[in-house]
């Protein structure tokens, strides 16, 4: 309707922490047949990130068509740099999703994160040889952690993300304002006893990971575990059906992998060396550098 500019502002993630608004102009832009050509060029002329992350969420919903097929090959280059080396850890998640699911970038993005986690690999390496005292990062927690090594090999102190020796891809969370935990009163299906809404403040940095524990993953940590093909089909989907004994006894395994001294572990095993009834979770586990399970507040 020729009035474009006086909507585009709304793409831009608001003040409030609500994002309706960009969110249902994102979902309808494919649907009215705006040209992607357009958005485009549009992303690469636009400063501001939560609006280049919207429409780089916008493209991805676009039908592949010769009218911009050549467009959209040239734009997969760009993006792939910007995969590596881009500093805003929301823009990293887009260009995976969009990359990896929607133009059929899976081999160059994997290739990329393998680059990164072999640089991971090499420093732990070189700790565990020259026994090289690691500085302590910000806490971690699974699909959490961050280990020892922030500012992680590959990343720097303005760069809050980074790709650990398993190739899983970490957001590093400073210290985070106030926000509200639970659910709003009009949201469908909310439990009302389970969702009120409250104010909420951690008060610590710490890291969490981008995607969920894959199948692939966990099999390195236990080769016998059973899959669920209905739920999970290939080894790239969620790790599912595991006891919370097997999740915490991942996460030390993965501490171990990372060369996090055993002392930042964040679960001690029971009186028989096991995960199982009787371990315990360390006293102030929640200062520790080593991998857990993320708290409530933290996955919110």
């Amino acid at each position: 309707m020729g009035e474009s500019e006086s909507v585009w502002s709304l793409f831009q993630f608001p003040a409030d922490g609500d994002p309706s608004t960009s969110s249902y102009l994102v979902e309808r832009l494919a649907v009215i047949g705006v040209d992607p050509v357009a958005l485009i060029r549009l992303f690469r002329d636009e400063p501001e990130g939560s609006r280049k992350r919207a429409l780089l969420i916008a493209l991805g919903d676009f039908p592949v068509s010769a009218a911009w097929a050549g467009e959209r090959d040239g734009l997969s280059k760009e993006l792939l740099t910007l995969y590596r080396n881009h500093l805003d850890p929301g823009l990293h998640g887009v260009l995976d999703w969009l990359l990896r699911q929607r133009w059929e970038k899976a081999a160059e993005v994997a290739g990329i994160d393998a680059e990164l986690a072999s640089v991971v690999r090499g420093r732990v390496a070189a700790r565990v040889v020259f026994g090289a005292v690691p500085v302590p990062g910000v806490a971690g927690a699974m699909g959490v952690a961050c280990g020892p090594l922030l500012p992680a090999p590959g990343a720097s102190r303005d760069r809050d993300w980074y790709v650990n020796g398993q190739e899983q891809t970490y957001t590093v969370v400073r210290r985070p304002k106030e926000f509200t935990l639970g659910s709003p009163a009009t949201e469908p299906g909310r439990i009302p006893v389970n969702e009120p809404a409250h104010r909420k403040q951690i008060g610590r940095s710490f890291a969490i990971a981008t995607k969920e524990v894959t199948v692939e993953q966990f099999l390195r940590f236990k080769p016998k575990h059973s899959l669920v093909k209905h739920y999970s089909p290939d080894r790239d989907s969620p790790a599912i059906d595991m006891t919370w004994y097997e999740a915490v006894g991942y996460c030390n395994w993965l501490s171990e992998k990372e060369g996090i001294p055993e002392n930042q572990w964040c679960y001690e095993r029971n009186a028989d060396g096991k995960y199982g009834e009787g371990m315990k979770i360390k006293r102030d586990h929640l200062k520790l550098t080593g991998y857990r399970l993320p708290t409530e507040a933290e996955w919110e």
